[in-house]
């Protein structure tokens, strides 16, 4: 569709089409042997996709193709499989053994994005706890590659490895005097892991000091967030001056106080005149439910409720004034009469449902959600259902499988009975219901959902038909209920990099943001693709976290919706910084129509999520998002053709 309307066609050269044979055996997941065996041309560009290819992959067996490229003179092959090794599972020894043998690069203007720089990183997506030492010796190296080590920590700590005992060093670091952008990721590395048992007084004053004095407000923000965790004289004095920092700080602040650090009269006073702010507003609610602070709009009444308020349901109250009452129900029957029963919308059926799983109930009762008639509550059921599996559990998720239409769903049943067999191999049978399900999971559209329903396939020994050879859906439902058509097939290269920037209209402003087909092709063809077809007419912004993201693209309004398929991550080394346009997903290979833009730095999401885009103008809009706005429309914008002159 997008190709019809922009009325273009072009001629691939032998590099262009060898390209294309890598991407489109990526696109479809296909093992690293046919990514290799998609194109033997041995040029650098090829080469650079081939092992990006690789990489994306996430798989074992890519780890022998990369390190045979890892000699390659060309120095951006050399790069993209330095990416590759910290996505690849298995590879940290020989992340370790290269960066070792790496030398500094000799033109310091080059040193962001060079081989070593790259190894630095992957090194925080692949090392292991015994990596928190070497990682730390790097933190004397000068920028970028003191800020590579120091962020390739804070991701150890997102995938729960210990990195306290790095910590000293770390504050040593930015008190002789770190690069801004190296205390930056430091501080938020402070914050997330806390200052307790440090009892430097020196180190802590310093952090103090930092809070204070740092020369951002994110930098601040972290450093607040570290001292206001603890019930502590720097905590109180520390909280006391963020309450008058940017709303950032403030609301930092008010989000991580701990008891006793906090005081609801100040908190009170600091709020006069930042009411209209949802940063600040909505951060001191949930603080303080108690607080007199003004709710108008249903948003901001259920984020109230939410807080501390009446649940008391009333049929008449907008949804999301209902969904907040439903998530301080008691009464689990009551609630899986919402999540089952007809005529609800689906936010109060998602809100029942989650509410059910924070009530602590068992695997039985879990299992009643997969009658819902809404399949993110199904979905989300089977991801709950984890566990030592239960004969009559099993049962219940081959007999939703039975009949289940939803890609989403079908791909969690399918993980979660491969999970259970792991568990207790005679737990789970190739039976005549499952059979034929792993059969229509095995051809179904979403190359995620075919994954799946082949690995398990294959535990069982069951056979099933090759994949068909298209990728997307043909039919597009629109949050209107309206159907319209995009096309089945997966996209030519040279046409989508012809798609160049985005008008996003909301009820604040607009948003022009600048796309990136060169990084994530397929992102960015699908988010056109859906633009251009109307679906993000009249969608919420559903998501606001101060600081660090908003998100919209939800049908539903709850972040519970897609469009109805699922396309890959295609992750790189882009930047998730301010203005940055991500793909927001529930697991791996689940991007769909829900999209976010960074409202501070999240360095750590690089080479994790779906970088696509990057806003470039009329950024101050992010900053006065807040949940219930919406977007009006997205304009998508063509190249323009080259004119001879």
């Amino acid at each position: 569709m997008i190709l019809a309307l922009l009325g273009l066609a072009f001629a691939d050269t032998p590099v262009e089409e060898a390209i294309q044979a890598i991407r489109t055996a990526e696109w479809k997941r296909q093992t690293p042997a046919q990514v290799v065996a998609a194109s033997d041309l041995d040029d650098p560009a090829v080469l650079r996709v081939r092992a990006q290819a690789l990489g994306r992959l996430r798989d074992p067996g890519a780890l022998k193709p990369l390190l045979a490229l890892k000699d390659h003179p060309d120095a951006g092959v050399r790069r993209e499989v330095a990416f590759a090794l910290g996505l690849t599972p298995g590879a940290a020894k020989a992340i370790r053994a290269w960066l070792a043998a790496e030398p500094m690069p000799e033109q310091p203007l080059l040193a962001e994005h060079s081989v070593r720089w790259e190894l630095l990183e992957a090194l925080g997506r692949a090392g292991e706890a015994g990596d928190v030492a070497l990682l730390v010796k790097h933190l004397g190296e000068p920028w970028p590659f003191d800020d590579a080590a120091a962020r390739s920590l804070l991701r150890m700590q997102r995938r729960e490895i210990d990195v306290r005992s790095a910590r000293s060093p770390l504050i040593r670091k930015v008190l002789a005097g770190a690069d801004p952008r190296t205390e930056r990721t430091i501080a938020g590395l402070i914050g997330r892991v806390g200052l307790e048992g440090i009892a430097d007084p020196a180190l802590l004053d310093g952090v103090a000091d930092r809070a204070l004095l740092g020369p951002t407000s994110a930098v601040r923000a972290g450093w607040t967030r570290a001292l206001v965790r603890a019930d502590s004289d720097r905590g109180r004095q520390a909280f006391d001056r963020a309450l008058s920092d940017s709303p950032l700080v403030a609301a930092t602040a008010l989000q991580f106080a701990a008891e006793g650090v906090a005081d609801e009269a100040r908190v009170a006073k600091a709020l006069s005149g930042r009411a209209d702010d949802w940063w600040v507003w909505s951060a001191a609610v949930a603080a303080f439910p108690s607080i007199e602070a003004p709710a108008e709009g249903p948003f901001r009444e259920a984020w109230v409720i939410e807080h501390g308020g009446d649940v008391e349901i009333a049929p008449d109250e907008p949804w999301p004034v209902q969904a907040a009452r439903l998530g301080r129900v008691e009464n689990v029957d009551a609630l899986l009469a919402v999540v089952t029963g007809e005529g609800h919308h689906p936010a109060l059926r998602t809100a029942a449902a989650s509410r059910i799983h924070d009530l602590g109930v068992d695997a039985k009762t879990h299992a009643k959600l997969l009658s819902s008639p809404d399949v993110g509550v199904r979905e989300a059921a089977l991801g709950w259902l984890e566990g030592d599996p239960d004969p009559a559990v099993v049962e219940e998720i081959v007999l939703t499988l039975r009949v289940e239409k939803d890609g989403e769903v079908m791909r969690a049943g399918f993980d979660r009975l491969a999970d259970y067999r792991k568990r207790k191999p005679s737990s789970v049978s190739a039976s005549r219901f499952l059979t034929s399900a792993l059969k229509r999971g095995a051809t179904h559209r979403s190359p995620g959902v075919q994954a799946s329903a082949r690995a398990l396939a294959a535990a069982l020994g069951v056979e099933v038909p090759p994949p068909p050879e298209s990728a997307l859906v043909r039919e597009l439902i629109l949050p209107d209920g309206t159907v319209t058509t995009t096309t089945g097939d997966l996209p030519k290269l040279l046409e989508v990099e012809q798609i160049a920037a985005a008008r996003i209209q909301t009820d604040k402003g607009t948003l022009f943001v600048e796309l990136h087909p060169e990084v994530a092709p397929l992102a960015v063809y699908n988010f056109a693709a859906l633009a251009r077809g109307g679906f993000y007419r009249g969608v919420l912004w559903h998501r606001v976290v101060p600081g660090f993201v908003v998100q919209a693209g939800c049908p539903r309004g709850d972040g519970w919706g897609g469009p109805g398929w699922t396309i890959v991550d295609e992750v790189s080394d882009a930047p998730f910084v301010t203005g940055a346009l991500g793909m927001a997903r529930s697991d791996r290979d689940t991007g769909g129509s829900q999209f976010f833009v960074m409202t501070g730095p999240g360095r750590f999401l690089d080479g994790d999520y779906t970088w696509f885009g990057e806003v470039v103008d009329s950024a101050e809009v992010l900053r006065v998002l807040e949940p219930g706005d919406r977007i009006q429309g997205i304009q998508i914008l063509a190249r323009a053709e080259p004119t001879d002159e």
